[in-house]
Protein backbone atom coordinates (compact mmCIF):
# COMPACT_ATOMS: atom_id res chain seq x y z
CA UNK A 1 0.00 0.00 0.00
CA UNK A 2 1.66 3.50 -0.68
CA UNK A 3 1.57 5.88 1.59
CA UNK A 4 2.93 9.74 1.73
CA UNK A 5 5.98 10.83 2.13
CA UNK A 6 7.43 13.18 4.63
CA UNK A 7 8.77 15.98 4.15
CA UNK A 8 12.23 15.38 2.96
CA UNK A 9 14.03 18.99 2.39
CA UNK A 10 16.13 19.87 4.54
CA UNK A 11 14.49 23.41 4.79
CA UNK A 12 11.45 21.01 5.57
CA UNK A 13 13.38 19.16 8.63
CA UNK A 14 14.72 21.72 10.38
CA UNK A 15 11.63 23.65 10.64
CA UNK A 16 9.77 19.84 12.04
CA UNK A 17 12.88 20.29 14.38
CA UNK A 18 12.36 23.63 15.67
CA UNK A 19 8.39 23.28 15.94
CA UNK A 20 9.42 19.83 18.23
CA UNK A 21 12.24 21.81 20.24
CA UNK A 22 9.61 24.01 20.96
CA UNK A 23 6.92 21.88 21.65
CA UNK A 24 9.31 20.51 24.28
CA UNK A 25 10.32 24.12 25.67
CA UNK A 26 6.79 24.15 26.14
CA UNK A 27 5.93 20.90 28.15
CA UNK A 28 9.13 21.85 30.28
CA UNK A 29 7.85 25.11 31.51
CA UNK A 30 4.62 23.84 32.41
CA UNK A 31 5.81 21.34 34.18
CA UNK A 32 7.91 24.24 35.69
CA UNK A 33 11.04 22.50 35.14
CA UNK A 34 14.54 24.68 34.17
CA UNK A 35 16.98 22.88 31.44
CA UNK A 36 19.00 22.73 34.27
CA UNK A 37 16.56 20.04 35.96
CA UNK A 38 15.22 18.14 33.14
CA UNK A 39 19.55 17.63 32.36
CA UNK A 40 20.15 16.58 36.25
CA UNK A 41 17.20 14.17 36.00
CA UNK A 42 18.39 12.85 32.69
CA UNK A 43 22.13 12.64 34.17
CA UNK A 44 23.29 14.89 31.58
CA UNK A 45 26.62 17.09 32.46
CA UNK A 46 25.16 20.46 30.70
CA UNK A 47 21.74 21.86 30.58
CA UNK A 48 22.98 23.30 27.00
CA UNK A 49 22.35 19.82 25.26
CA UNK A 50 18.42 20.51 26.16
CA UNK A 51 18.80 23.84 24.74
CA UNK A 52 19.84 22.97 21.72
CA UNK A 53 16.93 20.41 21.45
CA UNK A 54 14.68 23.32 22.41
CA UNK A 55 16.09 25.37 19.77
CA UNK A 56 15.55 23.01 17.11
CA UNK A 57 19.57 21.67 17.28
CA UNK A 58 19.84 17.78 18.20
CA UNK A 59 17.34 15.00 18.16
CA UNK A 60 17.20 13.48 21.74
CA UNK A 61 18.19 9.84 21.03
CA UNK A 62 15.07 7.16 21.13
CA UNK A 63 16.80 5.68 23.97
CA UNK A 64 16.21 8.51 26.31
CA UNK A 65 12.52 9.48 25.28
CA UNK A 66 10.85 7.08 27.72
CA UNK A 67 12.85 9.15 30.56
CA UNK A 68 12.08 12.42 29.08
CA UNK A 69 8.24 11.47 28.96
CA UNK A 70 8.27 10.37 32.98
CA UNK A 71 10.00 13.79 33.95
CA UNK A 72 7.47 15.71 32.06
CA UNK A 73 4.82 14.13 33.45
CA UNK A 74 3.91 12.86 29.76
CA UNK A 75 1.70 10.28 28.73
CA UNK A 76 4.41 8.36 27.09
CA UNK A 77 2.68 6.88 24.07
CA UNK A 78 1.27 10.12 23.29
CA UNK A 79 4.90 11.33 23.74
CA UNK A 80 6.57 9.12 21.03
CA UNK A 81 4.32 10.03 18.70
CA UNK A 82 5.05 13.89 19.17
CA UNK A 83 8.72 12.63 18.73
CA UNK A 84 8.01 10.99 15.86
CA UNK A 85 6.24 13.32 13.85
CA UNK A 86 8.45 15.92 14.79
CA UNK A 87 12.24 14.16 14.81
CA UNK A 88 11.27 10.85 12.88
CA UNK A 89 8.89 12.05 10.18
CA UNK A 90 9.71 9.30 7.87
CA UNK A 91 8.56 6.70 10.76
CA UNK A 92 5.67 8.76 11.95
CA UNK A 93 4.33 8.76 8.35
CA UNK A 94 5.23 5.15 7.94
CA UNK A 95 2.97 4.53 10.97
CA UNK A 96 0.35 6.79 10.66
CA UNK A 97 0.03 7.29 6.71
CA UNK A 98 -0.76 10.47 6.98
CA UNK A 99 0.79 14.07 6.89
CA UNK A 100 1.96 15.59 9.51
CA UNK A 101 -0.49 17.88 11.26
CA UNK A 102 0.83 21.75 12.36
CA UNK A 103 0.68 21.68 15.60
Amino acid sequence: MPHRKAPRSTDQRAQLRQRGGAWLRQQRKQRGLSQREVSEHLGIDSHTFISAIESGGPALPEERWEEYAKILGTDWPAFCIKMMMYFKPNIYTACFGKHLKRT
